[in-house]
């Protein structure tokens, strides 16, 4: 059994005399050590005590007792010695009753080197910071997360960083979707802008905004969320000159909410700028078989301009550029259903669906959309000689009632049965197909996503079906 005389090198005096008054003490019962080489005030029961002497006495008669910190250093690591100079002894013992033996459980209280403002912090976590000084070669105990991202190595680490995260175009749609419904906005933006450490996807000079477009599966994970939480309480409290606008993937669902929240944000009802131009300036493009799984021109253009996204696969996509830019977009498609092509009189591969129609908002001009689905349908039926008529379904639902099939001379084949689409709260409809798809990103049901979110479904009005059968020549 170890005497009380071996406690006296290491016992404050008040745990001296408490041991003195009560002999028959517990082991549980709390005293005060005094570490060999930090001299280090620790609040430890006296088991642990008594277990330590023994283990190390029988190693070496002359050891001492050393903290937790310091009985762990070696070559990378710092000792409480070292990062006492920033620890307030009063308030830690005022506030945490002390250091405790648990490292990674204890909190101190911490004093910035820099700006002098107090912190509560975990005191591995302080002796990680001052190992990674040490590191780093930095003269530098402490820092707060202020002054710590501002140091001129930790910006460069960030800023080369995300430099070579977009040399190998890391752009997500969703940032290329917002970014074309600003610019058809004419709203002036910046992107990859830059606030101390951390860079927002968007920034708007007018209005002193930052804007983040948040994927759903990446910042849906616990570690993502507490990053964005650190993201917009640093901007709140250090740089409140800054308004902040976190836009998630559900809102682009439908290119048109995105644009509700932009407008009700900076508080201005902006209107699509229409640009002038002749159609002789515009040039027609064919290409074969864009696929939804690969990134590409004309599936960013369906992603941010029309109100069903991309959809599936393209057997053919013809696309109009005006002086090199991506103006208007039709695709064409396998039929959704068998039943259409017989219903036709045709097989499957002698019908073609018309499934994605769409001119980019500041290219709306008079008779431009009949101009361009003429000269697409003639292209279908040039690409393959089996093709022997078109189809397509207008939706009212979405305000299209047919005017430029009419204008084209395709024929109305009565209207589809009713089905459903959902709305959210700002009234915006959005594509029952579209919701089934993020479901199936995230591994969920399509009515776990529609609850999760809160939307609401509604029954759709009639499709009107369109055909156009290839000329006799």
């Amino acid at each position: 059994m170890v005497k009380y005389p071996i406690l006296k090198n290491i016992l404050t005096e008040s745990s001296l005399k408490l041991l003195d008054l009560n002999p028959t003490h517990s082991d549980v019962q709390r005293v005060e050590v005094i570490c060999g080489e930090c001299k280090i005030i620790n609040n430890i029961d006296l088991y642990s005590i008594l277990k330590y002497i023994r283990r190390h006495l029988k190693r070496n008669p002359f050891s001492i007792y050393k903290c937790h910190p310091c009985s762990k250093r070696g070559e990378s690591h710092i000792s409480l010695k070292e990062v006492t100079p920033v620890i307030d002894m009063e308030l830690t013992q005022e506030r945490h009753g002390g250091i405790g033996k648990n490292v990674k459980k204890c909190f101190v209280v911490a004093k910035c080197e820099d700006c002098g403002e107090i912190s509560d912090v975990k005191l591995s976590s302080l002796l990680h910071g001052a190992r990674r000084h040490q590191k780093l070669d930095r003269k530098c105990i402490y820092k707060c997360f202020k002054c710590g991202v501002r140091l001129p190595d930790a910006l460069k680490k960030s800023n080369d960083a995300r430099a070579k995260q977009l040399s190998v175009g890391a752009r997500s749609y969703i940032e290329v979707a917002l970014a074309n419904r600003l610019r058809s906005l004419n709203i002036e933006y910046e992107e990859q802008f830059h606030t101390d450490m951390y860079v927002w996807d968007f920034y708007l000079p007018k209005y002193s905004l930052l804007i983040d477009v948040n994927g759903e599966y990446w910042h849906g994970l616990s570690r993502n969320r507490s990053k964005d939480k650190s993201k917009l309480t640093y901007i709140e409290k250090y740089l409140p000159q800054y308004k902040t606008l976190i836009i998630e993937e559900k809102r682009f669902l439908n290119p048109l909410m995105v644009d509700k929240i932009i407008k009700d944000v900076i508080g201005e009802s902006k209107e699509v700028v229409e640009e002038e131009f002749s159609l002789s300036d515009i040039e027609i493009r064919k290409s074969s078989k864009v696929s939804r799984s690969q990134r590409s021109v004309e599936s960013d253009f369906l992603n941010s301009y029309h109100y069903s996204g991309f959809g599936r696969n393209g057997k053919l996509v013809i696309a109009a550029y005006l002086h090199e830019y991506l103006v208007a977009l039709c695709k064409f498609n396998s039929t959704t259903r068998q039943g259409t092509a017989k219903s036709l009189g045709y097989k499957c591969y002698e019908v073609l669906e018309l499934d994605r129609f769409c001119i980019h908002p500041s290219y709306h001009k008079k008779n431009f959309a009949s101009w361009f689905l003429s000269r697409c349908m003639k292209l279908a039926f040039e690409s393959d000689a089996l093709i022997q008529c078109l189809v397509s379904f207008a939706d009212p639902t979405y305000g299209h009632t047919g005017i430029m099939y009419k204008a084209t001379n395709w024929k109305m084949k009565g209207k589809t049965n009713p089905s459903y689409h959902y709305m959210d709260h700002l009234g915006v409809p959005i594509n029952k197909k579209r919701i089934y798809d993020f479901a199936q990103k995230l591994r969920m049901k399509e009515a776990e996503y529609v609850e999760l979110h809160g939307l609401h479904k509604f029954t759709e009005l009639p499709k009107i079906k369109y055909v156009y059968k290839r000329p006799i020549q």
